[in-house]
Parts: structure tokens; sequence; C-alpha cells
């Protein structure tokens, strides 16, 4: 049975691949068949006329037989011919039955292999069997699969949205987690940091007790000898006050004495006078008062050792008195001096006083300090453990944010090629096909214009010489053809904008992501506030974001991606690749608001039986080319 099972496997690939060949197959073998009786007729002829020839009949009887025989086999050849006939005509008609209501099917079918899968035709009944049965089944089965494209569409979109959503708070979580991370790691060290510098505090201030109590015990041992030496002090000023007493009883009677020896001295000088006299008394005596004169001179003699004598205390004294007056001085100063000396050591004693109390309440409150200190550091101590634990933590929240943020991308990116793979079905409804037929017609009619300033007036398009231009933030670049397409393309861009309900953005970017231009309600003076500038001067700038980069760079019928916009919002960025002499010059990007397309979608709901005129005006519409295009 396998052989011959094999065997009709192969003659069905290699003959009768087809239901035609089918059809005609079966037919031949029916006509095979009666062509073997046909073959049989004859043979069975020719046996009868042999029959009749070895046979006792007549002549006439012979010839009659063999004519009835000849005439058997025409008509079952005529009979034949016309099967042969009826055969042609039923392989046609059959196949007019069978295989004509099938091929739309087909088609269909093998339409949805390509790029673009048109699931908005339908098949025409054209019989009243089985067979229309099976194209008004099939027409169901789209109308279902086209509203399951279309759910799908609305669903993909949903997800999208949402992904691009969680994903701008899953990175702005992310970041903060990791913002945190760091933080914590700071409080982290810090509280580590703390730790040591609250032990350390805690050996200085034991230091710094120990330091102070040694130090009150040495300022009460001073405060004792300086006491003693406030007593000493006091002692010699009594003493210094006695001596300048005794000192002035000394000058007073030095003073004394010098009247004395003044009044000697003058006893001295009349002495001497009385000795001149009895000279020269003696002298006028002669011999007589010879003995008066020895006496006289004696006594002068005698007058002038005393006035010697007396000029010596005399000096003396004086110099005793000069001393006396110099100490006296001297001892006064000296008394001054230990006055003020005794009122400085006095006031130091009452100074060491309340140093000493000083010393004795912070020892007290170094002591409280002390015990502070070991409690906050256990305090400390407790915190950098659970610092050490919110540490970790935030590493793991941080790693599980950067896994979020992983995984949300993925799930964005999975909704954008779900997007990308349901909206290559077409099914003659829905905004979003009105949105790539209209963005497909100005992309054609873009592409037309830079074919003409590439060709026409020379003008590279592919040149990527970029000159920023200065003071700029965010910054912006010039190249050889922004001002053309300032100049010519921006009108369109609104219009377009202007045109699709909405519609955010419309702009051409090349590879690079670079946009020459945009919109005009994005391409105002920058004001020098960033945030002002980042929304509305955007013209001029590189868009090499991820989103940015992978619409410059599609060469695919068209991309679709839903993505959080550098400023905020959450748009749909349709993308659809420019080609410019046969290069991939970039892309047209139209952005615009989803939820404007789920309404549109909700909206279509109830007027599908529109969509086919909205097309039809969608792909007749041209957007006329100026000749002035250059």
């Amino acid at each position: 049975m396998n052989i011959f099972r094999e065997l009709y496997h192969w003659l069905e690939k290699y003959f009768f691949n087809t239901l035609t060949k089918k059809l005609v197959g079966n037919f031949l073998f029916l006509g095979l068949l009666q062509s073997a009786s046909i073959y049989i007729i004859y043979q069975s002829q020719a046996r009868i006329e042999k029959l009749v020839q070895v046979s006792n009949v007549s002549p006439v009887l012979a010839t009659e037989i063999t004519s009835a025989t000849q005439l058997a086999l025409n008509h079952v050849i005529v009979l034949h011919l016309v099967a042969a006939c009826l055969f042609i005509i039923m392989i046609f008609f059959l196949r007019h039955l069978i295989v004509r209501p099938i091929r739309p099917l087909f088609e269909i079918f093998s339409d949805f292999g390509w790029e673009q899968g048109d699931i908005s035709s339908r098949v025409k009944a054209v019989s009243h069997d089985e067979l229309r049965v099976l194209s008004e089944n099939y027409n169901n089965f789209l109308e279902r699969l086209c509203g399951v494209f279309l759910h799908l569409r609305q669903m993909g979109l949903n997800i999208a949205v949402n992904s691009a959503t969680v994903s701008n708070q899953v990175s702005q979580s992310a970041r903060s987690a990791r913002h945190q991370e760091e933080l914590a790691e700071s409080i982290f060290i810090s509280s580590r940091e703390s730790s040591q510098s609250l032990r350390e505090m805690a050996e200085n201030a034991r230091g710094i007790f120990a330091t102070t109590t040694s130090n009150l015990a040495g300022a009460k041992s001073s405060f004792a000898e300086l006491e003693e030496v406030r007593q000493q002090v006091s002692a010699m000023t009594g003493m210094l006050e006695s001596y300048a007493s005794t000192i002035a009883d000394l000058d007073a009677k030095s003073h004394e004495i010098q009247t004395l020896v003044e009044l000697i001295s003058s006893i001295s000088q009349q002495t001497s006078l009385l000795s001149l006299n009895a000279a020269i008394e003696a002298a006028r005596a002669g011999e007589a008062g010879q003995g008066f004169a020895v006496v006289a001179r004696e006594i002068k003699i005698l007058a002038a050792r005393v006035s010697e004598a007396n000029s010596n205390i005399s000096e003396r004294v004086g110099l005793m008195l000069n001393q006396l007056g110099n100490s006296s001085d001297e001892v006064r100063s000296i008394l001054v001096f230990s006055e003020q000396t005794s009122k400085v050591v006095h006031t130091s004693c009452e100074h060491f006083q309340g140093m000493i109390n000083d010393f004795e309440q912070n020892s007290a409150q170094l002591e409280e300090i002390h015990l502070a200190i070991n409690q906050v550091s256990a305090a400390n101590q407790e915190i950098t453990e659970k610092m050490s634990s919110i540490n970790g933590l935030s590493r793991k929240v941080a790693g599980m944010m950067s896994l979020s943020e992983e995984h949300s991308v993925a799930l964005r990116e999975e909704a954008e090629r779900m997007q990308e793979v349901v909206a290559h079905f077409k099914t003659g409804e829905g905004y979003l096909e009105q949105m790539i037929h209209r963005t497909k017609a100005f992309r054609d009619n873009i592409q037309q214009r830079l074919e003409e300033l590439q060709g026409q007036q020379g003008l590279d398009l592919f040149d990527e010489n970029y000159q920023q231009i200065p003071g700029t933030n965010p910054p912006k670049f010039k190249t050889v053809y922004d001002t053309l397409f300032e100049q010519q393309l921006q009108p369109l861009y609104d219009q377009v904008t202007r045109e699709l309900d909405g519609a955010t953005y419309c702009l051409c970017v090349d590879r690079n992501g670079y946009g020459p231009t945009h919109n005009s309600q994005f391409s105002k003076a920058q004001t020098g506030d960033y945030q002002v500038d980042l929304a509305q001067s955007r013209d001029k700038r590189f868009f090499d974001d991820p989103t940015g980069l992978r619409s410059a760079r599609n060469t695919k019928h068209f991309l679709l991606q839903t993505y959080a916009r550098d400023t905020g919002e959450v748009l749909s960025d349709l993308a659809l690749p420019i080609v410019v002499e046969g290069r991939h010059w970039g892309a047209v990007r139209l952005g615009f608001d989803p939820h404007v397309l789920l309404k549109k979608n909700v909206a279509s709901d109830s007027t599908a039986g529109t969509v086919g005129a909205v097309e039809k005006a969608v792909y007749g519409q041209v957007i006329p080319v100026s000749s002035g295009a250059c």
C-alpha cells in the first residue's frame, strides 16, 4: 500500500498538480476505457468475419452480417467521439464551476504572503452550491478577521502607549532608584565616617576629660601656690613699708648728723680763728707768749684736723643721704610695684578660682559629653547597620528597576512589532490606513522634489558636513540644503499637519536623524531658556535617540513606533523611507497623538460603509508640484 501511495503522490506532484489537470486526467482515464471498448468491438468484428467465412452461410447473409458489424463499430466510434466532445465540454464546465470560484480564494491567500496583505477584498458568490457557502463563509471569516486585526491594532496601540508611558516612568524611576542608591551609599559612607568620627570624638573627649582633670588638679595646686605667693607678697609689702619707714628715720637722723657736722665745722672754723688770734696775740707778747703760741699752734692743728675730719664726715653723710634718698625712692617704687603685684596676684587668684570653677564645670560637662557621644555612637552604629541594609535594598531595587526598564523597553518593542505586523494587512478600515496612505502620497511628492533638487540644481543632499551654529542650546547645525528645505518643504509639513487630525509634527530627516527644518510652530528662534527652546525651537537639530534613528534608517514599507518624546508627551511616530536616485536618504516622520487614532478607530466601527469612499478620496489625492521647486 505504501508503494501505491507513494506512486500516487509522485504522480500528483509532477503531473496532476492542478484541479484542471486532475479533471483532464480523470476524463482521459474514462476515454481510454472507451477506446478499449472500441478495440474490443473491432476484434469481435474481425472474429465474426472469420467465423462467417468458415461457416456454410450464404454470401448475401455473410455480407449483411459484415455490414451490420461494421455499422455497429461505426456507431460506437461516433458515440465515443461525441463522448470525447462531451468530456472536453464537461472539463471546461467543471473547471468553470469549481476552479473559477476557488481562484479568487487562491489569489487572496497568495496575497497574504506579500509584505502588504490585502484582506479588504471579498469573494463574489457565483454559484448556488457548497462553493457559494464556502465563499460566504470565507467573506464572513474575512469580516471577522478584519475586526480582529482592527482590535489587534487598537490593543497594540493601547499596549504601545501604556508601555511607552510605563517605560518612561520606569526610566525615571530607575534614574531615581539609581540616585537613591547613590544617596544611600553616600549616607552609608557618611554614617560609617560619622561612626569613626564619633569614636575619635569619644577618645578625644576621654583624653580631654583626663587632661582637664589633670589640669584641674594642677590649677588647684597652682592656686594654692599662688595664694601663698599672694600672702608672701602681702608680707613683703608690709616689710617694705617698715623698711621705708626705717629709711625715712635714717634719713631724718642723717639730716640731724649733717646739722651737727655743720655745727662742728662752724666750731672748728671759729676755733681756727681763735687760734689765729691767739698766735697773733702771742707774737705780740713776745717771749711771754711763746707757750701760748705753742698752744695756739696745737689748737690750730687740732682745728684743722677737726675741720678735715668734719669734711670727711660731711662728705660721707652727704653720700649716705644721697644713697638714703635713692633707697627711699627705690623702696617707694618697690612698694608701688609690690602693691600692684599684690593686686595682680589677688586678681590672678580670683581668676584662678574662676578658672578652677570653670574647669570643674567643664570636667562635669565633658563627662556628660562623653556619655552622650557614647550614646550617639551606639545609635549611629545602629543607623549604620540599617543604612547598610537600606543600601543593599537600594542596590536590589536599582537592579530590579534596571530589569524592569529592560523589560518595559522589550515590551514596547514587541508592541511596536505587533503594530508593524498588523498594520501590514490592509483591512480597508481604520484611520491608521488613511494616515498611512496620506503620508505615502506626501512622501512620494517629497521624493520627487528632492530628486529635482539633487538633479537640476546639483545640490548634494547626501552632504554630511554639518556645521554647528554657535551659541545654540540645544545645538543646531547648518548644511548646504537646510535653507531650501525651510523655504520649499516647511509649508508642506504644515499642510499635512493641518489636514490630519491629531497630527503633532511632520518633517523629513536624513539617515543620521538630522532635520534641516521643522513645522513652523517648532522652528522659532531660541530664547536662551533651555526648556522653552527644547519645545519650540526644534529645527536644524539631530533626533538621534533610538526611536529617531530607527525611523530615519527604516527601509521597510513603513515603521510605526510609540515613544515618550523629550518634551514629555507620548506620541506615535509613522516613518516612511525616502529614496533619492536609488539611494536611501532618510525618512518622512509623522508624529501624532495615539489617543486620537484610538477614538477614530472606535468611530470607524460605526461608519465602516464609508471607508471605501474615504480611501478612494485618499488614494486619488495628488499634491501638485510647482514648476519652481528648485
